[in-house]
This record gives structure tokens, sequence and C-alpha cells, in this order.
């Protein structure tokens, strides 16, 4: 019989896929349920040893006598998990796969003076590759619970090798239910680790063959700074497999966003290469969750990164290097005489349908007679393209950033989207513009733009600095969150409704200014800020107080 508590089992069941055969069990109430469930799996040998000091030791001698196979030493809760302490540090130094999993109590009870409680998490963190805290038991965390123990055994089997420390908070004993033994989640299943210095034949075998010849590949790409020279490579693979990206990465993508809301089947892959860091578009986390696609993550550092829920694997390379040998690959694949029909045709031609009609209707959601943000950031993106000159564009997060994935064109959007926040954006741009020839363009809103206000405060500025500022007087973005709307201060507090201009600001600094207030003012304005010269930077406030914003 099993104890049936899903976190034990995820536990168990990833701790044998990774190549766990032996356990040394120390005795104790906590961690009963754990012991059993090792005892009941039937591939590991389970070896009590009372003493924590000398189990951890144990399970050195068994790693050791095994070619370094990783072991597990399980203990209760409370001060013996220190007992595992000095063998910790030994394994460190000396590089042997000890996994050490405590029992814990629940963390209501910590420092609440109740019996055999106290800070586990992060006790053994000096001696230890990984750490993690499992969570309690709830019905949508499964998926997390099996990427923190694939964590820790992807730390203590990889590189170097090396101890890692698991705690689990259990609740007593008596309130777990047992049973028997039946068919669990894709998350007791091993990530595999795929760490060649270059694109070797296992990475083409396991993960870029079977990309090629996938029914409906997709390749999701958030954001990351690609070299100018892949943009060819990226063009080509585009004509063959699905490409998912936003103009943070990729200056030639195209917007997808609303077709995620609601992934139509036709839409669906069954392959994911994932590679980058966020994207703008959130849905594409829940719509990929959704499918049952085998995921790979491409990522230089072997980070587990699993936005999906979902990760087969991480290929330990690049995303450079690994795009390179895809490429190489698809070509190789591809007679000389012209591309061939491939598995993936029908599922190109549904993606690049969907995405041609998505297009146009975001196109026509455009009222061109209002002065709204999305006429500006389209009509902005309009004369760009008539611009002979070197640019680089830079966009504030919230509101512009999403503007920005539906209408930028043939060009790289720079955006402070590491963690999303506010601040920064135009201190980004002017240090960016103090670097590079290139005419720099900022596209912010008001509190974005305020709040960094001292970046003009700056003896670097000069004429290649461009900003357009689009004033709401209030973060715009907040009128579209969902459950919002109930909140009787949205506007005044959560919004941060104000009346402030950059009129002042740009004469304290030598900035020129501009201002528009009509939809035939913001036209001359842009016009301007892309055509004149000056020799110090241009700003052009754009004061939509009197407009109301379209939906994004």
């Amino acid at each position: 019989m099993l104890y049936q508590e899903n976190v034990i089992r995820i536990l168990t069941s990833v701790l044998v896929a990774h190549g766990v055969e032996r356990v040394v069990a120390c005795p104790g109430s906590r961690n009963a349920a754990i012991v059993n469930n090792f005892c009941e799996e039937g591939k590991v040998e389970v070896y009590p040893v009372t003493d924590e000091r000398s189990a951890g030791f144990f399970a050195i001698g068994l790693s050791l006598a095994t070619d370094r196979h990783p072991v597990a030493v399980c203990v209760t809760s409370g001060s013996a998990l220190l007992n595992v302490a000095p063998a910790v540090a030994e394994a460190y130094y000396r590089h042997v796969p000890l996994i050490v999993v405590s029992a814990d109590r629940p963390q209501e009870w910590i420092d609440q003076n109740v019996g055999q409680t106290m800070r586990q998490y992060g006790a053994l963190e000096q001696y230890v590759r990984c750490s993690v805290n499992l969570l309690p038991a709830r019905d949508d965390s499964d998926w997390y619970q099996g990427r923190l123990v694939n964590e820790a055994m992807l730390a203590a089997n990889s590189g170097a090798r090396g101890p890692v420390h698991i705690n689990v908070p259990l609740p007593n004993p008596s309130e777990m239910t047992m049973g028997e033994a039946d068919s669990f989640d894709r998350w007791c299943q091993p990530i595999a680790l795929l760490e060649p210095d270059v694109c070797s034949s296992q990475v083409r075998e396991q993960v870029i063959l079977p990309f090629l010849t996938a029914a409906r590949p997709m390749l999701v790409m958030g954001q990351m700074d690609l070299d100018e020279w892949m943009t060819p490579l990226l063009d080509r693979i585009s004509e063959r497999i699905v490409v998912i990206s936003e103009p943070l990465t990729y200056g030639h993508a195209r917007p997808f966003a609303g077709l995620m809301d609601s992934l139509a089947p036709s839409l669906r892959p069954d392959m994911v290469v994932y590679m980058g860091g966020s994207l703008v578009c959130r849905s594409v986390n829940t719509a990929l969750a959704a499918t049952d696609a085998v995921v790979w993550r491409v990522d230089a550092d072997g980070d587990i990164c699993t936005p999906f829920k979902n990760l087969h694997g991480i290929v330990k390379v690049s995303p450079e290097t690994f795009l390179k040998q895809l490429a190489e690959d698809l070509v190789a694949k591809t007679p000389e005489e012209g591309p061939s029909s491939s598995p993936a045709d029908g599922f190109i031609q549904a993606w690049n349908q969907a995405m041609d009609s998505y297009e146009r209707g975001n196109t026509r959601s455009v009222d061109g007679s209002r002065l709204t943000s999305e006429t500006l950031v389209r009509y902005f993106e309009e004369q760009l393209e008539d611009m002979d000159y070197s640019y680089q564009v830079h966009v504030a997060n919230s509101s512009i950033v999403r503007q920005a994935c539906r209408f930028a064109s043939g060009h790289k959007v720079w955006c402070n989207r590491g963690v999303n926040g506010i601040e920064g954006s135009v201190s980004t741009a002017v240090g960016f513009a103090a670097a590079t020839k290139d005419m720099v363009f900022l596209l912010t809103g008001d509190l974005s733009f305020f709040y960094d206000q001292n970046a003009l405060w700056n003896r670097h500025l000069s004429g290649n600095l461009r900003i357009i500022l689009i004033n709401d007087h209030h973060g715009g973005i907040f009128q579209h969150v969902k459950g919002l709307e109930q909140c009787a201060h949205l506007d005044d507090v959560v919004a941060a409704s104000h009346h402030t201009e950059a009129r002042g600001i740009c004469t304290q600094n030598d900035v020129g200014y501009l201002h528009a207030a009509t939809l035939e003012e913001m036209y001359i304005g842009v016009v301007k800020l892309l055509t004149e010269a000056s020799a110090r930077p241009m700003l052009l406030e754009v004061d939509m107080s009197n407009q109301k914003s379209n939906t994004f």
C-alpha cells in the first residue's frame, strides 16, 4: 500500500526515474510516508540506519562504491536534518551526488513552539548545489512539485555533481490516505539534460531531427538578443517550422497574441522547442500548457524553465548554436530542386492563414479617425519604414510594449522585460543612445516616464535620442485588468491619476519639446521627431487626457 499524497508519489517517482536505486532511511514519524513509498516502490533498496550522522556517511559510501551513483538519505523533521550536515559538506567537496530528503512540518507551525519544528529549508544551503522546498499538496501544483524535484536531481547529477536538499512539508501521518498504485502524471517523468559543447549527434538525434519530421512543430522564442546574422537563418527556418516570437527577439516576427486566447485544434503543436526569456503575450503559456506537446528547452546555462507546465528535456547549448545546426539540417533535408512536401506543411499553412487573418483584423480594429495609443504607434511604425538612416526602437512596459508587439514591423524592439517593471525605461534608452550613432527612439507611457524623469538629468544626451510620451494621465493598462473595474479607487489610487506634464522637465534638461493633443497634431509631431535635425534630444508629448484607448 502506498501513501497517496501527490507530493510523495511525485518525489518517489522522479528520484527513481533519475536513477536513485538506494535510499538510506532514518527513523521518524513525519518521514514515514516517504520511507514507506520507497519500500513499496519495488526498484529501490532501502537501508535502515538509526543515527543520521552515520546515515549520511553511509550513503556516501554507497555512492562511491557504485561509481558515484545518486543515493538518497531520508530523515524526519527537526534537528535530524542538521545531523547529516557533516556528510553533506564532505559530499560537496568530493562531488558525491547525495540526495538529502527531509520531511518537514507545515509552514504554519514553524517557529510556533511546536515540537520538532525548525527552519529546515535552506539549513544546508552553503554546502548543496541545489535546495528546493516542495509545497503542501494542492490540486494544481503537481507540475511544480515535479519540476522542483527534477531541478534538484539535474543539479546533483550534472556538471561537477554534488549533494542537494529536498525539503518536504507534510501533514500528520493520521491525515494521509493510503491506496493501491495507479498511473500518474507526466511530471513523474525525468527531465533530460543534454549538455554537449556543440550540437552533437545526441542533440541532433533526440531533438533536431524529430523536430524537423514532426507533424506540428513550433519554435517559441522569448526575449533575447540575437546577432544580425541570425535573421536569414530564422527566415529560412520559419518556412518549414512555425515560429512564435515577438519583435523583442526577432525583427520579422508576426503578431499572434489573439490566436492564443483560444488556440484552435489545428494550431496546437505536437513538438515545441522553447528558448529565450518571457514573452509579452502571457496567453502563450496557458495555451501550450493545455497541449500534450513534447517540449524541449534550449538554454546555454541549462536553465529549467517551464512556463508551459511541461518540459521533456533541456539542451544545454546557446540558442545561436542550436538554430545554426537546425538551419543546416533543414537545408540538408531540402532537395536542390526546391523544397519538397513535409509532414508539417498543413500545420504551417494553417498558422500562416490564421496570422494573415489576425493581422487584417488587427489593422481594421484601429480607428484611424481618433487619437489613441493604437493610432499613434501604428502611424509611427508606418512612417519609420520610410526612414533611410539606422535606428533602434525602445519601448516602456505595460500598454506600450503590447502595442509594439502588434504593430512593429521589420525591426527589433528593445524593452526591459527581465522583470517587466516600469522603472528604468528612459534611463536604458538614454544609455543606449550614448553608446551608438544610430537614432534611438523611445515610446513610453506617462507613469514610466515620470517615474524615471531623472534619466534626462544627464550630461551625455545628444540629438540621436527621440522620445514619444503618451500621456493619458494615469496607468492606462489598469483599465484592462479584469476584476479591477469593481475597485472603487481604480482611477485615483490604483491607476495613479495625475496632472503632470513633461514641458518643464524638458526645459530644465535642454530637451526639445513638442506637444500634440489632436490627431493632426500627432501626425505632424511624429514626422518632426523622425526627420528634424537637432543637436539635442527631442520629446513629443501626446496628451490623451480627453481620449479613450481601445482594448488590446
